[in-house]
């Protein structure tokens, strides 16, 4: 099987977009993708370089959307991924924050429901609508 060049490129740079986003971990697994946002640090290029090429995948209403991401799915990851930039900026140079830990952004209750639904079943992302169900059965017994 023949791996198109543009898809390892494109699941590199959703990597690094991950990793930059995710746990602050950098000086365990010595990788600087993982490390604190400062003012000066060039994950701000990169994840706005990432954006750049999201918005080249989306899909513009051509009849075949092979190989697109769908409007929605583009839209969402550019606006939240540039307002975790913006925001982050705003932190450190007007509030005078020493550095930015992003994996904060990413700590949305909904996030963490389906993080953890996915692990509840085995840590497989492709989950339905019974597995759902089923983790907000057990999450409300647990909090509520």
């Amino acid at each position: 099987m023949k791996i198109n060049k543009g898809t390892i490129v494109f699941v590199e740079l959703i990597t690094n977009w991950f990793k930059m986003k995710n746990k602050y971990s950098a000086s365990h697994l010595r990788d600087d993708y993982r490390l604190p946002w400062k003012l000066d640090c060039p994950s701000f290029e990169h994840l706005t370089d990432i954006c750049d090429v999201i918005e080249t995948c989306a899909w513009k209403g051509e009849r075949n959307r092979v190989l697109k991401l769908t409007k929605m799915t583009s839209n969402a990851f550019i606006i939240s991924t540039k307002t975790n930039i913006d925001a982050s900026k705003f932190l450190l140079s007007e509030k005078g924050f020493q550095y930015v830990l992003p994996a904060v952004w990413a700590d949305e209750l909904l996030e963490k429901f389906f993080g953890q639904a996915r692990q509840r079943n085995s840590g497989n992302f492709y989950i339905d609508v019974v597995d759902v169900k089923a983790a907000a059965k057990v999450r409300t017994f647990i909090i509520w």
